[in-house]
């Protein structure tokens, strides 16, 4: 889950909240063989989202985002799923399209709707945050523990380096 209203602007460039990704990844595929067979959906939030990212975006690092996520990863993303989308999220939508794949394009789904019920359709409650109306623990929750386990992994990570 992505949630860019926890962002803090001023202190983050794109390209580190890139290498974040790159690295919940790589844990992800670490400890749970089932994530590569049974695949991920992943959620952006984009509340809060800061025009401010968009110079960062040029069609190269859109490039190399793409290609990251659909063939560096020995990983299969079942569903991109975009709510609270800003006016022109289409905009930058229609920049990125042309890099994605047949099967990513059939997977992006841009909920116009508000309220659970569109995203609760293809994730099911169990694992959304509790503040999307899921039974799974609060965003919060969630991210202090994804904080303590990517510190845990530093050394993993350095020796990668």
């Amino acid at each position: 889950m992505v949630r860019w209203e926890k962002v803090d602007y001023n202190k983050t460039l794109f390209k580190n909240l890139v290498k974040v990704a790159g690295m919940f990844f790589d844990i992800v595929i670490n400890e749970n063989d089932n994530c590569v067979i049974a695949g991920q959906q992943i959620l952006h939030d984009f509340s809060g989202f800061s025009f401010r990212y968009i110079k960062q975006l040029t069609p190269n690092v859109i490039r190399k985002c793409i290609m990251c996520l659909q063939s560096a990863y020995p990983t299969r993303i079942k569903g991109l799923h975009f709510i609270n989308v800003p006016i022109y999220f289409r905009i930058i939508y229609n920049i990125v399209y042309p890099f994605l794949n047949k099967k990513l394009r059939e997977r992006v789904h841009i909920y116009n709707e508000t309220g659970v019920d569109p995203i609760a359709k293809t994730i099911p409650l169990s694992i959304l945050p509790k503040e999307y109306g899921g039974q799974n623990k609060s965003v919060d929750d969630i991210s202090s523990e994804w904080k303590r386990k990517v510190e845990s992994y530093r050394e993993w990570f350095l020796k990668d380096c």
